[in-house]
């Protein structure tokens, strides 16, 4: 899909119909066989998503990804904000992802390892940071197995776990996210000097402190007083008093 959707005269289609009813044009025939009309409403959707939650990648030739992945990518205003307290040598986003969050955190670091299990989703990520002039070390892996094969320790491990169920249900608890940060919270620790994992705005902050005793910083980030996400630092080396940023 990378090198067929940047097509000069596919990218124009896209461009010229930002404004059109996309149910109407899903009942089309697509112009082009080389792509689907699915795929060419898909761009059509993240250039309007973008436009509104990330417009440094309304730039030519970035490609987007389904929707899903749009939805629960960090907007660009929140994820600027992340970077402005990470800092160091090396930094592993273990949930890549549409790889917004992880554009703006590894600014401040020198080594960057980007890890999605979904190929079609990591080829996009690495083609638009081509795009955008950002260097990567890019890894098809499920997580589970590149933490068990992983021995080399990091500065920070970054984690946005999915949260919705097999149903596509949305979920909260820690338990039923997709990694289970329970489960794995004690390996990143022992592979990490921190750990920032991006949570629901509607976690319960009690329940959070009694099933990761590594926290030692919770920030509640909001834009326009409507609270984004919930950010939560663990470390085994700052464990003492807690602190909580609104």
């Amino acid at each position: 899909m990378v090198n067929k959707i940047i097509d000069q005269n596919i990218q124009q289609y896209i461009n010229a119909n930002l404004n059109t009813d996309l149910h109407a044009l899903l009942l089309k025939k697509s112009p082009f066989p080389e792509v689907s009309m699915q795929e060419i409403v898909q761009q059509i959707k993240g250039k309007q998503v973008a436009h509104r939650k990330f417009p440094f990648l309304l730039k030519e030739d970035i490609i987007f990804p389904p929707q899903l992945n749009l939805e629960q990518s960090s907007s660009e205003k929140t994820a600027l904000y992340k970077s402005e307290v990470l800092q160091g040598g090396k930094f592993i986003d273990l949930t890549s992802g549409f790889g917004i969050d992880a554009y703006y955190l590894s600014k401040n670091f020198q080594e960057i390892t980007l890890v999605e299990q979904n190929n079609e989703l990591l080829q996009i990520v690495e083609h638009n940071w081509g795009i955008l002039g950002r260097k990567a070390k890019f890894i098809n892996q499920k997580l589970e197995k590149f933490l068990k094969e992983n021995t080399e320790t990091v500065d920070v491990i970054y984690l946005d776990p999915a949260r919705r169920d097999n149903n596509k249900n949305k979920v909260f608890l820690l338990e039923d996210l997709s990694p289970n940060v329970i489960d794995i919270q004690e390996k990143i620790l022992s592979l990490s000097k921190e750990v920032v994992i991006k949570l629901s705005p509607l976690i319960d902050l009690k329940y959070l402190i009694s099933v990761l005793p590594g926290i030692f910083r919770i920030e509640i980030i909001a834009v326009k007083n409507d609270v984004k996400e919930v950010v939560v630092f663990l470390s085994k080396e700052k464990q003492g008093k807690l602190s909580a940023i609104a």
